[in-house]
């Protein structure tokens, strides 16, 4: 079986994917509906959310599917947003704010945002909301939601942050940052399977947004919020294998919350660590602030074809990722270190890249 050492899917915990395949239940059952409750207590937890100031919806759906119901739900022509972006997953809010007709300043930086930069620029302009990205997965770079929020809210402005591939691994803290709107999903540092969107509101929101004319029907935020919370059941059918798989890993690593943290952590630096002593640069600089669950690396274009590389890393057994856009031009790829995933497969990890080094092989290594 391979080892997924990409930023999601993550490789799944057998006695999670066994429940998952022999547990057949109906999603208007009794039993599904404690999953479904189960899940939106969980998450609140994981966010450290006070549950008298938010709600939580889980959906059916990618994290993309659940950042796009939260913009074109929440956000009009008559707000103002200052979009702040250094990847391609900031990329992909800016591109959803475009198609919703939404009025946006984008605050752009290749690699590190620059509080005193934002800071000037929430001064200058009247924006009602900030949107941003936690751990922008491209680069592996953790971004201060702590400190924009803070900023945000001491404006006046609300703030929705994309916490896709951070939560359950990077330390969030919704309430005491007043997070309004947060979103991640079930098959990243979680550790279960792709499919399920998990979407924070601030109660405040969900009552303000109440009797905001739809854009959409199946994608209204607000009326699966109010279904949800007035009958604790997904208004729409809701993948019933995946909840039950995401319900029972939620329960496996909330029993102590900094485990996953803990694990990462010890992965990531090993990883690091042993890429430096390979000759392997980094992305990103040591004094920049990255995320426990993966790390950006550079291969040399003029000596090494990456593509082929990471081909051959995957017959090897190992699943890695090459960079998205002008990334992959440079010659980046990725390791992560999400899932259920030991230090022995980091170990056996580094191993297979040593050999795949000094193997020569020709067909990857650039004339």
């Amino acid at each position: 079986m391979k080892k997924l050492f990409c930023p999601g899917p993550v490789n799944v915990a057998i006695d999670i994917a066994e429940l998952a395949m022999n547990t057949n239940i109906g999603h208007r059952s009794a039993e599904f509906e404690q999953i479904f409750q189960n899940i939106k207590h969980m998450t609140l937890r994981m966010f450290n959310a006070d549950e008298d100031q938010y709600v939580c919806l889980p959906i059916t759906g990618s994290a993309t599917l659940a950042n796009e119901m939260c913009i074109s739900s929440v956000l009009t022509e008559k707000d103002r947003v200052l979009l702040l972006s250094n990847g391609v997953f900031g990329d992909r809010l800016r591109g959803m704010l475009e198609i919703y007709h939404i009025p946006y300043m984008e605050y752009h930086r290749e690699k590190c945002f620059d509080l005193n930069e934002i800071a000037e620029l929430i001064e200058h302009h009247r924006f009602t909301w900030a949107l941003m990205v936690h751990h922008e997965t491209s680069t592996g770079i953790l971004n201060p939601i702590d400190a924009v929020s803070e900023l945000a809210h001491n404006n006046g402005m609300r703030i929705m942050v994309d916490a896709v591939s951070s939560a359950a691994a990077d330390a969030i803290d919704i309430s005491k940052n007043q997070i309004d709107l947060i979103v991640t999903t079930s098959g990243k540092a979680i550790g279960s399977y792709p499919g399920i969107a998990l979407i924070c509101v601030s109660r405040k929101l969900y009552l303000d947004g109440l009797d905001k004319a739809p854009r959409s029907d199946y994608m209204n935020l607000f009326s699966n919020l109010q279904f949800s919370e007035e009958t604790g059941q997904a208004l729409h059918t809701p993948s019933t294998p995946l909840f039950v798989a995401l319900d029972a890993q939620m329960h496996k690593i909330l029993v102590n919350p900094s485990y996953n943290y803990d694990r990462y952590q010890k992965m990531n630096l090993y990883i690091r660590k042993q890429m430096k002593k390979l000759g392997i640069q980094p992305y990103l600089e040591e004094e920049i602030e990255r995320s426990v669950t993966l790390s950006s690396f550079l291969l040399d274009r003029e000596i090494f074809d990456v593509e082929k590389f990471v081909a051959d890393m995957n017959d090897r057994g190992y699943v890695l990722y090459i960079g998205k856009g002008h990334l992959r031009e440079l010659g980046l790829f990725q390791i992560a270190n999400m899932g259920d995933l030991r230090m022995t497969d980091c170990y056996d990890l580094v191993e297979s890249i040593k050999k795949e080094l000094e193997s020569g092989d020709s067909e990857w290594i650039s004339k």
